[in-house]
C-alpha cells in the first residue's frame, strides 16, 4: 500500500504536492463519518445530489434577499412620492379655500 500523502517526497522541487492538478470535490458519502453513512444516507445522497441542491438553495436565498431589498426600496420611493403629492394637494386646497390669499 503506497502512502500518497507522505510529508516527504524524494525529488521534491519545493512546489506543493499535486501542483498543477485540478482539485476534485469529494462526493457526499466520502465526507460523512462512516459510522453515520449507512446505506440509507449514501443512497439518498446519490439520488438527491445533495451538493447540487445545497448550491441551488444558497442561490435562491440570495435572490429572495435581493428581491425583498428591491421591493422595500421601491415601496419607500412610492411612499415618498405619495406623501409629496398629498402635501402638494393640501397646499393647493388651502390656497383655494383661502380665496387665493
Amino acid at each position: 500500500m503506497s502512502d500518497d500523502n507522505s510529508p516527504t517526497d524524494s525529488g521534491s522541487t519545493g512546489a506543493p504536492q499535486g501542483a498543477g492538478q485540478a482539485i476534485e470535490a469529494a462526493p457526499y458519502r466520502d465526507r460523512v463519518d462512516p459510522k453515520v453513512a449507512d446505506q440509507t444516507t449514501a443512497s439518498s445522497a446519490q439520488s438527491l445530489s445533495i451538493d447540487g441542491l445545497r448550491d441551488l438553495s444558497a442561490l435562491s436565498k440570495l435572490q429572495v434577499r435581493e428581491f425583498t431589498h428591491t421591493g422595500a426600496t421601491q415601496m419607500q420611493a412610492t411612499s415618498n412620492a405619495i406623501t409629496q403629492m398629498a402635501a402638494a394637494g393640501a397646499k393647493a386646497a388651502s390656497y383655494i379655500l383661502d380665496g387665493g390669499n
